[in-house]
């Protein structure tokens, strides 16, 4: 087990539990951030929270897609941001997720920027999502493409994973 937050549960908090099937991980979140892992051993595919409805006590099973996870994740970066602080905040994590430099984000880097968002993707899925975020086919990700995918995932669009070359377009 590794050690629970710091931060215990308070009156009208939201309390649940996270768990990625894909990693076998159950994971205690408070108001949508993760207070720790209590176990890294469940059977896979699928990601679902229960959400524990505190403090009424109703017990709720959520499915989640991998882009709703990616969504609820990224959302913290930009919360009571005006417009030009979002596309400052874009441009930071861009850079964060460049790590060569190069100025694009390839698929190694892409699988990093994920996974530090609590999504884990296979082969097959990762192929798929850079296809629908990479629209000019270079095989990176560049900035104005990673910018279309962020503002998509901000938006609250409660479309699953995108299937079409075009639903990363900005909204």
């Amino acid at each position: 087990r590794e050690p629970f937050g710091a931060r215990a549960p308070q009156k009208n908090d939201r309390v649940g539990l996270l768990v990625d099937m894909d990693r076998g991980t159950l994971e205690v979140m408070v108001n949508d951030v993760s207070q720790g892992v209590l176990t890294r051993e469940l059977p896979k595919p699928a990601y679902f929270v229960v959400d524990m409805g505190w403090p009424m006590q109703r017990i709720e099973i959520l499915p989640r897609t991998h882009w709703q996870v990616l969504s609820q994740n990224c959302l913290k970066f930009f919360h009571g941001l005006d417009g030009h602080q979002i596309g400052a905040k874009m441009l930071e994590l861009f850079e964060e997720y460049d790590e060569d430099g190069q100025g694009t984000i390839d698929r190694v880097e892409f699988g990093n920027a994920l996974a530090s968002l609590h999504v884990h993707l296979t082969d097959g899925e990762m192929d798929e999502l850079m296809s629908d975020v990479d629209t000019d086919g270079s095989g990176d990700i560049d900035f104005d493409e990673f910018a279309q995918m962020m503002y998509k995932v901000i938006s609250g669009d409660k479309e699953d994973q995108p299937r079409r070359r075009n639903s990363f377009q900005h909204v």
